[in-house]
C-alpha cells in the first residue's frame, strides 16, 4: 500500500484532534472518533503485516513489529466503555494506533 491509496492527511488529522491536549471530547464525539480510528486502523493494518512478513521471522525488529500489531489488533477489539475515562483512553490508544501504523503506510519501517 502506498500513501497515494491512504488520506494521509485525513487520519493525520483525526489523529491530532484525539490527541489534543486536554480535550475530552463529550460522548458522542468520542463516539465518532473511535469509529473514524477503527476505521483508519483497519485501512493501515494490511500494509503493516505486509511490512512485517517482510522482516526475518525471528528477528528482534519481527518480534517488536509483531508484538505492536498484535496490540494493536486487541486496542481495535475494546470498546469505549461506559466511563467517560475509559472512553477517553480508548480514543487515545486508537489514536496512537494510527500514528504509528502509518509509518508502514509511509514506508518509514
Amino acid at each position: 500500500m502506498t500513501t497515494e491509496a491512504v488520506d494521509v492527511r485525513a487520519i493525520r488529522a483525526t489523529v491530532d484532534r484525539a490527541l489534543r491536549p486536554l480535550a475530552r471530547p463529550a460522548r458522542p464525539d468520542m463516539v465518532e472518533l473511535e469509529q473514524q480510528l477503527r476505521e483508519h486502523v483497519e485501512l493501515l493494518l494490511p500494509a503493516a503485516e505486509a511490512a512485517a512478513e517482510e522482516l526475518w521471522h525471528g528477528s528482534v525488529q519481527w518480534y517488536e513489529c509483531r508484538a505492536q500489531l498484535d496490540r494493536i489488533r486487541l486496542d481495535v477489539a475494546r470498546d469505549l466503555g461506559d466511563s467517560p475515562l475509559s472512553a477517553h483512553v480508548q480514543v487515545r490508544h486508537l489514536a496512537r494506533d494510527c500514528a504509528a501504523l502509518l509509518t508502514y503506510a509511509e514506508g518509514e519501517r
